[in-house]
């Protein structure tokens, strides 16, 4: 038996790009996989994740047994987003020594999985057998014997491909013809493409191998991998138009619009920690409030047009710039050995650049 995702599962619709927009390798996979059961699904998870990893608005606090060094609990954050926005289920699942046989009872019953992988023992990777990399491998699908292998769907970072100089005309790189404004002399494959996604194939013993090598070396989702899946729920999901998504995100917001400091303290508090972050992890995480903005621009511009959307996403990235100047200022603040508890200059620009976006947000509301 042959079985697929419920829908083709597209590529990313922007060209986000790791060290720059701060996507990581465990979220862009469900982003990705929830637009296979509607092609609008990722812009709203994008959009509803990416607020509350930034904002505290659901209240979920950090586990230390991520990966990812955040003020929030981005396993949780993901598990509530999809049941509660976009009426999908991510649960997570016991291997048992018998993860190629669990994964295929999934994708045979029209569900997505998420496999834990570390790419040090991908042969296609360019780091084979030298670098451990965690990494979340979407599984779309799988081919029965004779061929027995099953459809998978990567970020393959390979260095080399995406960043080989193209043509000053790329147009053929995007969905739609570029402007010559938008076209630049030396440009790369990573500027059209982003970091790119592409469908391959694995066996069942490839998978197990490369699933294996991950629990050896990382303790988040060790023996275990996710599902994720449609609810009863999603056909009304289905049925909200962005306008609706956009004012129930504003009126989730203008609820503690007039309480920022609270919302963001938690981010500060992370951010400022020197033990809770490296200085890479800080830098990606200041940079994800790009993905907020750029989410967030989409739904408005299909709601209520271009104006406003370009409007709302300037407010974020006005934002965003401020906290990555308070966070450059607190990397040298620790190099001084001091713990970045000072700064009230650059935290009170923070706070008013949040406020300003905030409140532009909280227009859109129903």
């Amino acid at each position: 038996m042959t079985a697929s995702a419920p829908t083709t599962v597209a590529t990313m619709p922007e060209p986000y790009r790791w060290h720059v927009h701060g996507i990581n390798c465990f979220t862009v996979p469900k982003s990705i996989a929830t637009g296979a059961f509607d092609a609008r699904f990722p812009d709203r998870f994008d959009a509803y994740l990416y607020l509350c990893a930034h904002y505290d608005l659901l209240r979920v606090p950090h586990d230390t047994s991520h990966l990812l060094a955040q003020p929030f609990d981005m396993h949780r954050l993901e598990q509530i987003v999809c049941g509660d926005e976009l009426g999908l289920s991510l649960d997570s699942e016991r291997t048992d020594g018998r993860l190629a046989a669990r994964v295929r009872a999934h994708v045979e019953q029209g569900a997505l999985v998420l496999v834990p992988i570390n790419k040090r023992a991908c042969y296609y990777w360019e780091g084979y057998r030298q670098v451990d990399h965690a990494n979340l491998l979407l599984v779309t699908g799988y081919e029965a014997p004779p061929v027995d292998r099953f459809v998978t769907f990567d970020g393959e970072h390979n260095v080399t491909l995406l960043d080989t100089p193209v043509a000053t005309d790329h147009a053929w790189l995007h969905d739609e013809p570029r402007a010559p404004s938008q076209r630049t002399a030396g440009t790369t494959l990573r500027d059209g493409w982003g970091e790119a996604y592409s469908r391959f194939y694995a066996t069942p013993s490839m998978l197990e191998q490369w699933n294996r090598a991950y629990d050896e070396h990382y303790a988040y989702l060790r023996g275990s991998f996710q599902i994720l899946r449609p609810t009863p729920d999603m056909a009304v999901h289905r049925q909200r138009g962005p306008a609706q998504v956009l004012g129930d995100i504003a009126t989730m917001v203008g609820a503690r619009a007039d309480a920022v400091d609270e919302l963001v303290a938690a981010k500060f508090e992370t951010l400022r920690r020197p033990e809770a972050m490296t200085a890479k992890e800080r830098h990606r995480y200041v940079a994800s409030q790009q993905v907020l903005a750029t989410a967030l621009a989409r739904l408005v511009a299909r709601a209520h047009g271009e104006d406003r959307a370009r409007s709302l996403r300037a407010a974020c990235l006005a934002a965003h710039r401020r906290w990555q100047h308070w966070a450059f200022a607190i990397c040298v603040e620790h190099r001084r050995g001091t713990d970045g508890s000072g700064l009230p200059e650059l935290r009170r620009e923070v706070l008013d650049a949040e406020r300003t976006f905030l409140r532009a947000l909280e227009e859109f509301a129903a």
